[in-house]
């Protein structure tokens, strides 16, 4: 039940009782019992009403307190002993009578009385298994006021609906993980979810290598950074070895592969159903071994396709109830194979925010599975790992590694401990690996722990969490140092330089056309300027090879690990080469092991101080002294609770806000518990605002107005989706210096400018063109619109002059889009961006003036008060968007 609606009307019922009362002034206050309110509420909203949902109600309410009642009450079949107290001292704190109160009464009664669709789905994780819920009104009204119309989801979704029953599946053509958006429209409001859907049934090919970024497919609801990881870990159960540069061959390349016999089933395997496997035959009967019978049920017949156990498969799962954290395995049999499971080990399926792992140290080594688990999630996933030991004795070196590098904390106590797992999540569980019985909640050893002393004398993972204002260092130890962990290792040395080529490098003609013509091209198309990508597979196509790359190439080199990369002179500063490394890691970082990926990519040492504003500037905030990968959407906010408020507004929800900040903020749950309450109140406080009901009238026509709106229906309104500005393409292409060059030359190099980056307005195309040609704007404008204006004779180029002054450059048949700011000015937008902007957003002429349309096409780009030098564009803009048609401007040059 909506708990703003709710907490609404039951402000309103305990007012109305008061109001009963001969005086009421600023310190009034009345309690009633929480089953009577109860009783009158269900009247209005319905009978699902419970007293979970008052009690909701209550929390949302700043005047509102969940108190004990003098007794317990029953009303109808409610039997509660607590109240609801109501202080009208914080709606008006100097009210000396009760006028103020009835006036919100009034305020209240005329107010409409519309219907509310919500369910009790949230989303999540969608398989091939249906999920099924329903739509209800938990609004005003009765229940056929809400009916639903319409489901859209994405093309991976497939829905139904029965009435006001939703029915879920996920159906992804191409293996990978997908998050996407699905929307429920209904005859009240929308409901948006949040959905997503795992496939690991990836097609492997049969070859000795294996490539990871052939495997994954190209869509726009693919999360690209979990699919890797899901793919790497099919690849791994499958016997292939992982190389640095993301390549990976079979274990034992000129043996027969052995058939895969056992499994331990992860949720992703029962969402798929199926699980990778190589050696079986094409088509086969699998018989299902129920305690010693296999006749119980007919065998269910298997194809062995792509690496993967599909056909009758699936159905294994559901007949014999298989769980998370079983082990599969399957035997000979008739021809076929039988299956056996081993009892549930409930740790290998365990999975938390914080994993607490204590024992003596002779027992944690004893169990290499139990710490290869851990350190895996360490590297894969941004949570909180303690290992608390007892004993005396060295580590592995890995593990050392992963504690110096902040990844998991390791303290040493002198209490004796048994040796145990202790997984928490949202509900606390203690799991004893490898072969114990789940146990019930256990208390976390937080006091020991405290206690207890640091590995080498330092909690370097707490230290980079709770260092200086912003996470950057402190007056009294400088800028904090983190070794690089086990995977950032391996990334080190993938990405350092290769060995320099000998004199015996040799090249044909055709292969010296390929490195000075198509290989650049390629680099591009493959995305090498964004980021590192594999060079194997794309030098194969074009048949080179690593030393003649680095013998012979402009521009590209590929590393010690396979990396195909620019330059590091080529890519530039600080800040660039942070984004350039910052991409290919893909996860939360810290500045410092970061430094020294670029210092391992560049050959040469960065000071560390200018490093942690570079990497700033360009990279995400992910909490203190950490980084991650910027996203369009990305908060502006360096304090944590209110760079967790703007990731809240952004998803909606809590659950979805709290999953995305666990997994890209380095941060302990209970503070992202701390901030996103704080941030929720915040929440509240702007919704209150924008839902301040309007002053009260008297006129009895605004009255029966009101009525006659209150007896129609609500119009059916589409919600604009949210805005997806896209990024800003750049020419990769070197440009000729104008001033020297011939203006074929000159025209031919704007031609190429506009096309790749346009439409364009002149302001941005002479700096543009300056930035390429790594010259002065001033030095080159004169010479670069004079080729404009060549390529406008020429009919390459339309050039388009409007009333304000402003001038656009485009090319024949280029659209207008939204696009990233980026490093742009308020004038380097072009007018037919401005307009799209204003259409996207939604803005009436009934509802908005010129100054607030301003106002919001500058919140839109984050300009500020910066967007004043774009004033008379988005002038412009907003007249030709009220019209309904193309801006008036002078008639566009062409040749």
């Amino acid at each position: 039940m909506d708990a703003i609606l709710v907490a609404r009307e039951l402000e309103m019922a305990l007012l109305a009782k008061l109001l009963e009362s001969r005086f009421v002034n600023a310190s009034s206050n009345l309690t009633l019992p929480a089953a009577a309110l109860l009783h009158l509420l269900r009247g209005y909203l319905g009978p699902h009403l419970t007293l979970s949902d008052l009690q909701r109600a209550v929390a949302f309410s700043p005047v509102l307190t969940w108190t004990p009642y003098a007794r317990e009450v029953l009303v109808g079949d409610i039997r509660s002993a607590d109240g609801v107290r109501l202080n009208v001292r914080r709606w008006n704190p100097y009210a000396a009578d009760r006028r103020p109160f009835e006036a919100k009464l009034r305020a209240h009664a005329e107010r409409p009385r519309p219907p509310l669709a919500a369910t009790s789905y949230q989303g999540g994780a969608l398989g091939t298994r249906e999920v099924h819920f329903e739509v209800r009104n938990e609004g005003y009204g009765t229940a056929a006021d809400v009916q639903v119309t319409g489901v859209s989801t994405p093309d991976w979704v497939e829905a139904r609906h029965e009435a006001n029953h939703i029915f879920l599946a996920a159906r992804p053509q191409q293996a990978g993980v997908y998050r996407g958006q699905v929307t429920v429209w209904t005859t009240a409001n929308p409901l948006v979810f949040e959905v997503s859907a795992r496939s690991a049934d990836f097609v492997v090919p049969t070859g000795a290598e294996v490539v990871l970024n052939d495997l994954l497919g190209d869509h726009p609801d693919l999360d690209r950074p979990a699919s890797e990881a899901l793919l790497e870990q099919q690849l791994l159960r499958l016997q292939f070895e992982r190389l640095p540069g993301g390549l990976f061959i079979r274990r034992g390349l000129h043996s027969v592969p052995s058939r895969t016999q056992e499994w331990w089933i992860t949720e992703t395997d029962l969402a798929a159903g199926s699980v990778p496997a190589s050696g079986y035959p094409e088509h086969f009967l699998l018989y299902l071994d129920v305690d010693g019978q296999v006749d119980r049920f007919p065998p269910l017949r298997v194809t062995a396709q792509h690496g993967q156990l599909g056909g009758e498969f699936a159905e294994l799962f559901d007949l014999l109830d298989v769980q998370a954290g079983q082990k599969l395995s399957l035997l000979p049999f008739r021809g076929g194979f039988k299956t056996a499971l081993s009892p549930t080990e409930p740790w290998r399926a365990a999975t938390g925010h914080t994993y607490w792992l204590q024992g003596p140290r002779q027992d944690v080594l004893a169990q290499p599975e139990v710490l290869e688990f851990l350190l895996r999630r360490c590297d894969d996933r941004n949570i909180t790992v303690n290992l608390l030991l007892c004993g005396e004795g060295e580590l592995p070196p890995d593990l050392v590694r992963q504690h110096r590098a902040g990844r998991l904390s390791i303290r040493w106590t002198s209490a004796a401990l048994p040796y145990r797992l202790l997984v928490c999540g949202e509900h606390s569980a203690g799991y004893v690996p490898p072969y114990g019985p789940r146990q019930g909640p256990v208390t976390v050893p937080q006091t020991l722990w405290e206690a207890a002393t640091p590995l080498q004398g330092r909690d370097y993972r707490e230290q980079a969490w709770q260092r200086g204002r912003n996470g950057e260092g402190t007056s009294e130890g400088g800028l904090l140092d983190l070794d690089l962990s086990v995977a950032m290792m391996r990334l080190a040395r993938a990405i350092a330089a290769a060995p320099a080529p000998t004199s015996s490098v040799t090249f044909t003609p055709r292969q010296r056309q390929t490195l000075l013509e198509e290989l650049p091209r390629r680099a591009r198309e493959y995305g090498v300027d964004r980021r590192p990508v594999v060079a194997a597979p794309h030098l194969g196509v074009i048949g080179l090879s690593a030393e003649q790359v680095n013998a012979g190439a402009n521009g590209y080199r590929v590393t010690a690990g396979g990396y195909l990369v620019r330059r590091p002179q080529d890519v530039g500063g600080l800040r660039e080469c942070a984004r350039y490394l910052g991409g290919l890691y893909g996860g939360v970082i810290h500045h410092s092991q970061l430094r020294k990926l670029v210092e391992a990519f560049t050959g040469y040492r960065i000071e560390p101080a200018s490093f942690v504003i570079a990497s700033l500037d360009v990279m995400g905030w992910a909490g203190n002294g950490y980084r991650r990968p910027r996203q369009a959407w990305e908060p502006q906010r360096r304090e944590l609770t209110l760079f967790v408020a703007e990731a809240l507004q952004h998803f909606g929800t809590r659950d979805t806000a709290l999953d995305w900040l666990r997994r890209n903020v380095a941060a302990t749950d209970e503070q992202l518990a701390r901030a996103l309450g704080k941030a929720e109140v915040l929440s509240l406080r702007w919704q209150s605002l924008l839902a301040a009901p309007p002053p009260a009238s008297t006129s009895s026509t605004a009255v029966q107005s009101r009525k006659e709106q209150q007896a129609a229906p609500p119009p059916v309104r589409s919600p604009r989706p949210p805005l997806q500005f896209a990024p800003l393409t750049s020419l990769q292409d070197s440009l000729p210096d104008p001033r020297l060059a011939p203006m074929a030359s000159v025209r031919d190099a704007v031609t190429r400018l506009v096309r790749a980056e346009g439409p364009i307005t002149e302001s941005w195309l002479v700096r543009r063109y300056a930035q390429q040609a790594k010259l002065n704007p001033a030095q080159v404008r004169r010479a670069v619109l004079e080729g404009a204006s060549l390529a406008v004779q020429a009919g390459d180029l339309h050039r388009t002059v409007h009333p304000c002054g402003a001038t656009d450059f485009v090319a024949p048949d280029q659209r207008p889009s939204l696009r990233e700011r980026g490093t742009r000015q308020p004038e380097d937008i072009p007018l037919s961006e401005w307009c799209l902007l204003l259409e996207s957003l939604g803005l009436q002429a009934a509802q908005c003036d010129e100054d607030k349309a301003f106002a919001e096409a500058a919140r839109a780009y984050r300009f500020g008060t910066a967007a004043r030098s774009a004033r008379s564009v988005i002038s412009l803009a907003w007249q030709a968007v009220q019209r309904g048609g193309p801006p008036q401007a002078l008639t566009p040059e062409v040749g």
